[in-house]
Parts: structure tokens; C-alpha cells; sequence
């Protein structure tokens, strides 16, 4: 069978940070991680995965010593539960994503650089070669703002 693993204690409970996962057949689980049996008349296994690893449970988490996941807070999350059909769409989907990040994965590991680092390139510090514009940069005061549409830019992770 399907079940779902949902990482207790020792787990990161950030967005995608891989706190939950589907299993199949004969396993042993340790007492680190909450084991669930979806009702697969109501949630698939692989949905309910991607839906517990996408989200951030951080706020269901409780413990200072040892960050932890109860059993009693884990029944308290609420998920989407679109028809079982639909789910398997969203997995299939998800899967298909999967094989294509890993196969991206495959071409990194591969790569071999035309390109090699000679130890004799000089090294210079940013200030000297860069200018920090930080210091320069005026907001823009909401009233003053112009429409139209403008690139936003964020660091990787928070997407």
C-alpha cells in the first residue's frame, strides 16, 4: 500500500524542504516520523505528499529543546481537497516536473567546464571594481508611483 511519511522531529517544516513522502510496499519506520494512511476514496497518497511538503507547518510546530511535530497538531492541518480525480491530474503533473528536474539534475553532474580557473587571474574586491549603489537608490513614494508593469526581484527560495 500508499502510506505517507511526515517527518515528527529532526524534519525541516519549510516550504519544499522534503518533510513528507509517499512509500510502497514492506518499510520500517522509526519513531521520528508520523505515518499516515490516506483514504484513498477521499486523498491520494501522492497529493497529500506534495500538498504537506509545499506547505510551511512551522506554525504547527511546538517544543523549544526539540523542535516537534505532535500528533495532535498534525491532525490539525488543513489541505485543499480538490475530486480524487483532479489530484491524480495534479501528481501525474508533479511527476512529470520531477523527471524533468532531474534530468537537469543529470546534465549539472555531467557538465564538464571548456573553461578552466588559472590561479594566476587576479582577485580583487568588489568595492574596487564595483559601485554599491545601495546608498543612492530613492524609493519611490506610493503617489508618485506610475503604472505599468515593473520586474520584481527576489532571492531564490522566496518564490
Amino acid at each position: 500500500e500508499e502510506l505517507v511519511l511526515v517527518g515528527e522531529d529532526g524534519a525541516k517544516w519549510g516550504p519544499h524542504e522534503g518533510k513528507s513522502f509517499v512509500v510502497r510496499g514492506k518499510i520500517w519506520v522509526n519513531n521520528h516520523a508520523h505515518v499516515l494512511r490516506p483514504k484513498t476514496d477521499t486523498v491520494l497518497a501522492g497529493y497529500l505528499a506534495g500538498i504537506l511538503d509545499a506547505a510551511d507547518l512551522q506554525l504547527h510546530i511546538s517544543g523549544l529543546t526539540v523542535p516537534k511535530l505532535t500528533q495532535g497538531k498534525l491532525r490539525t492541518i488543513t489541505i485543499p481537497l480538490p475530486p480524487v480525480e483532479i489530484q491524480r491530474q495534479m501528481v501525474a503533473e508533479l511527476d512529470g516536473y520531477r523527471k524533468v528536474i532531474e534530468g537537469a539534475r543529470q546534465v549539472i553532474a555531467n557538465y564538464k567546464p571548456t573553461i578552466k580557473i588559472d590561479p594566476k587571474w587576479s582577485i580583487k574586491e568588489l568595492g574596487l571594481i564595483c559601485e554599491n549603489l545601495d546608498g543612492k537608490r530613492i524609493p519611490i513614494e506610493k503617489g508618485q508611483r506610475k503604472p505599468g508593469s515593473y520586474r520584481i526581484l527576489r532571492r531564490v527560495g522566496d518564490c
